[in-house]
């Protein structure tokens, strides 16, 4: 009943319209409410319906004012005043007219910015838009997206959602700062001035003044002498005041980085943002690109996304929580390479939890990895590779084994010929992981420890110390060049105390990724024999244990081993009898065929522990048999030494006999 029907405004000369509006509904107040089609969508939607005028009397800084080509005035009081001044003032008119029936504050969150909490209003602007089916440009920007590799690969479906729903972009903005869109607009039509020539010289213009020059000079001084409107005719004009898109800036950053600098040229190898920039940065430079680009192709050939840093209740961090760890903080208190450390643990594809705690626990990781680091480089002292290294058919077996651990931990994370590796398909957290087990696990548990009998004990120049040398120093190469992207300083810090190479750069950061074929050869036969080696000592190490906590033994030094096994274990032992001793880290190990049905264990052997037999030499502990070759003597100052650290003391210089009076 109320539809079209006429009713007079309350303090201004001016008929209204009563109107059927779908989202005006009866489960909240009266029914009625007031539209305004240049304040808001949804009613700028009915009044397109009924045919009424956009009316917007608020200016670009939010104050009351009379529009041009309206019949409607506002109230003197009203003008000048801000919408949020305009309130009591609004009340106390309709208090004057007797038009004001109830009065009632209410508090309610829409709309308010998002960042400050503010609130804001809507009014009605003319914008700048870019068409998205102008020239195809929708579609063309989708066919770009098929060619770009998405780091995760989700990213190609979550960006050509986006492209092929989103509306028109509209690029203005209206703000006290920013870009100016640099068109005149003629005062009579409001058409713009077209003119190849003009934008050129604005181009320049901007280039001696700046972009805020715009602002403090007058379009005569800016236009050519007798510009006319190809419209109108019409001989004035006026600047644009509204600034582009700040999005917009972002998005053509691959022009001014690319295009504008000496020697580059799109597309960039790599875009890296969070997942929010799908909508942003991402999108823009999208779209800027196949819209200006001469191959119509995007700016990147690769995206990688990063997700969320979240606390440890699962919060994403935020200033206004107050719940982020601040990596300035943690730096200066731990360190620049812990921060590097954690980001390289995480796969930055997911959303991550970081703490405080977990921040302490890489502290630990690190100091690990550093004090892995310092003993290859303390071992390494006096070692010459072009004259001492040894060549890889004359390496010990369990060096030779230790070569092919780090050649395969060089593939995974460099890659081969054909294949990427972790570093090539983004997955630090994986590089972070492999190096880490290798230098705590297999490096500092296992292989440096058993090495130290040989780098201690073991003549400088002998075979044996020069064999875990040339390996160590080849493994300490291969290292400090995977974890120099991670950890930045510690890797240059080890690389110039390294062993002088010739021909070798000057940092590591100017070096390639080691290459899986300089370290050895790929041998399955070899590998897979030391898998069972490993396993059987494995299997002893635990009955060592626990003849230890009985107390039948004190030190593994202490003890010699008696192995029985079948006939395939025994033949893979005796060709890998000379390394049974120092992998144990025993005195004695003795072999026999042979082995009863009920004493068959999973791996088809059955060892008994004894204490070793003979003395123990002062200067490597080990014990040996007194009617053995290497029985412990005396060698000159020193006595209980066995025959090979006499033969090492030989070879070292000192003499075995004490000198005469």
């Amino acid at each position: 009943k109320l539809d079209k029907t006429v009713f007079k405004h309350p303090f201004i000369n001016r008929l209204s319209l009563g109107m059927v509006a779908d989202h005006v509904t009866l489960e909240q107040g009266t029914g009625a409410v007031h539209t305004a089609p240049g304040h808001g969508q949804e009613d700028y939607v009915v009044g397109m319906q009924y045919g009424l005028p956009v009316y917007c009397p608020v200016d670009p800084a939010g104050r009351f004012f009379n529009p041009e080509g309206f019949d409607a005035h506002l109230p003197p009081e009203l003008l000048g005043k801000t919408v949020w001044e305009g309130n009591e003032i609004v009340v106390e008119i309709l208090k004057k007219h007797g038009a004001l029936l109830a009065l009632e504050h209410i508090d309610h969150s829409y709309p308010h910015c998002w960042r400050c909490h503010h609130a804001t209003i809507f009014r009605a602007t003319d914008q700048w838009f870019i068409g998205m089916d102008n020239l195809g440009l929708r579609q063309r920007a989708l066919d770009a997206i098929k060619g770009v590799k998405w780091i995760p690969e989700w990213g190609e479906e979550r960006i050509s959602n986006m492209v092929s729903s989103r509306p028109d972009w509209c690029i203005s903005r209206q703000r006290v700062w920013g870009v100016p869109i640099a068109v005149f607009l003629c005062d009579a039509c409001h058409q713009p001035y077209n003119d190849p020539a003009l934008n050129r010289r604005i181009v320049e213009f901007f280039q001696q003044q700046g972009a805020e020059a715009w602002y403090s000079a007058a379009a005569a001084a800016l236009l050519p002498p007798n510009a006319a409107c190809a419209h109108c005719g019409h001989a004035a004009f006026r600047k644009e005041n509204d600034i582009l898109d700040v999005w917009f800036d972002s998005g053509a950053s691959w022009h001014a980085v690319l295009e504008a600098e000496p020697g580059l040229a799109p597309p960039a190898q790599l875009y890296f943002e969070g997942g929010d920039q799908y909508r942003g940065w991402f999108h823009t430079s999208l779209l800027t690109s196949v819209g200006v680009g001469a191959e119509h192709a995007a700016p990147f050939t690769m995206v990688g996304t990063a997700g969320w840093t979240l606390d440890e209740q699962g919060r994403a961090m935020s200033k206004s929580l107050g719940n982020g760890v601040d990596p300035v903080d943690i730096a200066d208190r731990l360190g620049a390479e812990i921060v590097r450390l954690w980001v390289a643990s995480v796969d930055f594809r997911e959303d991550v939890v970081d703490s405080e705690a977990i921040m302490q626990r890489l502290a630990d990781n690190y100091r690990k990895l550093r004090n892995t680091f310092r003993f290859l480089l303390g071992n390494l002292a006096g070692f010459n590779p072009a004259s001492d290294a040894v060549p890889d058919a004359g390496l010990l077996p369990l060096d030779r084994y230790m070569l092919a651990r780090c050649r395969e931990l060089v593939e995974k994370v460099s890659g081969t010929d054909g294949q990427s590796g972790w570093y090539g398909d983004f997955q630090f957290h994986r590089v972070f992981h492999a190096v880490n087990e290798f230098c705590i696990v297999e490096l500092s548990a296992f292989y440096l420890d058993v090495l130290k009998d040989r780098l201690y004990t073991f003549a400088p120049v002998s075979v044996e110390r020069r064999s875990a040398q040339t390996v160590l120093h080849r493994i300490a190469e291969a290292l400090v060049r995977i974890v120099a992207p991670i950890l930045t300083f510690t890797a240059e810090e080890v690389w110039q105390y390294l062993p002088k190479v010739e021909g070798r750069e000057a940092s590591v950061h100017l070096a390639l990724f080691p290459k899986a074929e300089k370290l050895g050869a790929a041998n399955p036969k070899f590998m897979e024999d030391w898998e069972t080696l490993l396993k059987f000592r494995d299997f002893v190490l635990k009955g060592l244990e626990t003849d230890r906590k009985a107390g039948k033994i004190g030190k593994a030094l202490e003890a010699r081993v008696e192995i029985v096994t079948n006939g395939e274990y025994l033949r893979l032992l005796e060709s890998n009898s000379s390394v049974l001793k120092e992998l144990l880290n025993v005195s004695q190990v003795s072999l026999a065929l042979g082995i009863e049905p009920e004493h068959l264990t999973a791996l088809a052997w059955r060892i008994g522990i004894f204490p070793a037999l003979g003395q123990k030499c002062n200067r490597c502990w080990n014990y040996y048999p007194d009617d053995s070759e290497q029985h412990v003597r005396t060698f000159g100052p020193w006595e209980q030494v066995c025959g090979r650290c006499a033969h090492a003391l030989t070879q070292m210089g000192f003499p075995s006999e004490l000198p005469k009076a």
